[in-house]
């Protein structure tokens, strides 16, 4: 069931991310013409990962259950639901997170057209509310509330990076399209300004968490959630890398170099792919105590 739960929490977190960073990619990111390209395509995607955090949000929600009353068994068990809905600092964020995700999906099929105003605010309650469980809420006072500030816009930051990936790939496809040529170049420049404050933000945010959780550096690898944990920051520095060498070397290079657009593309699928890395080794550490 462990196993199980880790699953859960890594589509939790991958629908999540997925949702904020289309909605913000559609809403913030593409000119007009570029959204309504888009529009058919990241909208049934968005459909469906709102689908996925309906379904792991109550899984979430059951598992963990049967977890905290010590017994695989009662994840079947109504009462053990509602009485971690009811009387734990989980189930009152989680009460609050299912009704968001539902208002999502219900959003995504009935607004026509969409500015993407709304799912951008719902998604973003949905993605920052990660933040008030788990290791966010190990501490009471002052650096509690520190602790789970620092967490909402870790994921907040982290989200519009790795969630904007997937539209971005979509955006350099329409670079050989001549009526969309213009507004995916705007699209790339809009997003690697939004993006360095992104990054920023992410590196910040994970030191300070580190320091809060951990009080150390992650250094002692005889901890398994010491050394996940630095697999994960080790992770995000190639990423990092990655985005540099995207902005500063092969964006330049798109009206000069026939080469640049599929490079650029080869170089985002490889952080997205690194991305996904980055999300499953938080969605297992994430299960572990801190030492």
């Amino acid at each position: 069931m462990d196993q199980v739960l880790i699953l859960c929490r890594l589509l939790q977190y991958g629908s999540a991310i997925l949702l904020f960073g289309i909605a913000t990619f559609q809403w913030v990111v593409a000119p007009i013409g570029l959204r309504e390209a888009f529009a058919r395509r990241l909208s049934t995607i968005f459909a469906a990962a709102a689908i996925i955090a309906i379904l792991t949000s109550a899984a979430w929600l059951f598992l963990l259950s049967g977890k905290m009353a010590g017994d695989w068994a009662d994840v079947w068990t109504p009462s053990t639901w509602s009485a971690v809905l009811a009387d734990t600092e989980f189930g009152q964020v989680w009460r609050y997170r299912i009704v968001i995700a539902l208002l999502l999906y219900g959003f995504i099929i009935a607004r026509r057209p969409r500015s993407w105003r709304i799912e951008v605010g719902l998604s973003a309650l949905f993605l920052a509310s990660l933040g008030l469980v788990g290791h966010a809420a190990m501490f009471d006072g002052m650096r509690g509330w520190i602790n789970r500030a620092s967490q909402v816009l870790h994921l907040l930051s982290g989200g519009f990076w790795l969630g904007s990936l997937l539209p971005l790939l979509f955006c350099m496809g329409a670079l050989s399209d001549k009526a969309l040529r213009t507004d995916a170049g705007t699209a790339l420049k809009r997003f690697s300004g939004a993006g360095h404050f992104a990054v920023a933000l992410v590196i910040a945010t994970g030191f300070l968490n580190t320091r809060l959780v951990l009080d150390r550096w992650p250094i002692h690898f005889s901890s398994p959630y010491e050394m996940l944990l630095a697999a994960k920051i080790a992770l995000v520095l190639i990423m990092i890398c990655l985005a540099l060498v995207n902005r500063y070397i092969l964006v330049p290079r798109l009206a000069s170099d026939e080469g640049a657009p599929k490079n650029l593309r080869l170089a985002t699928l490889t952080e997205t792919i690194i991305g996904i890395g980055v999300i499953r080794l938080v969605s297992v550490f994430g299960t572990l105590p801190p030492q």
